[in-house]
């Protein structure tokens, strides 16, 4: 178990919930907190069995202040972010019409740095978010990407769990 540290989410902010796991055979049970409902959006394992990154999302008319909690079906080395975006589309169900797409795709070395993925879109002036899950702790941005926050660690060595987000 994760607990984020408290914040005040706003009414009608899109929370991303991005978690990197060393261990596929680890699942996330629950995301919960900030009286949210949170929704798995992307759940996605390496060809090597040895990194997930699982998505979730949630909105609120009427979050509170406090943390949220991640668990999982049993003991693993974790990372996790939340992620607050403000303005978007509050049509739907705990933020499903502020998701317009989702793009996952697994690459055969969790070591190879292009991560980059083509995304179609159908509304005009959209944004797009990446989550990345790497195994070295030294991940570079792609070129023509912002990034967000990068190479975010936990533990070491052959079983630490990175995360990068553009």
């Amino acid at each position: 178990t994760l607990t984020l540290p408290s914040w005040t989410p706003q009414a009608n902010d899109l929370i991303l919930v991005p978690i990197a796991l060393r261990d596929t055979s680890v699942t996330v049970s629950s995301v919960v907190g900030n009286g949210i409902i949170f929704d798995g959006i992307a759940n996605i394992s390496q060809l090597n069995a040895d990194t997930r990154l699982v998505v979730y999302r949630g909105m609120s008319a009427s979050p509170t202040t406090g943390s949220i909690t991640i668990t999982l079906s049993a003991s693993a080395r974790f990372v996790a972010q939340a992620i607050r975006i403000s303005g978007t589309n509050t049509s739907g169900i705990n933020g499903s019409g502020a998701i317009e797409a989702v793009q996952t795709a697994t690459v055969a070395n969790p070591g190879d740095f292009n991560m980059k993925q083509m995304i179609t879109t159908l509304e005009s002036n959209v944004g797009a978010i990446g989550f990345g899950s790497h195994r070295d702790t030294t991940f570079i941005t792609p070129v023509g990407e912002t990034t967000i926050l990068l190479n975010t660690s936990l533990g070491s060595n052959d079983f630490a769990s990175h995360t990068t987000l553009s």
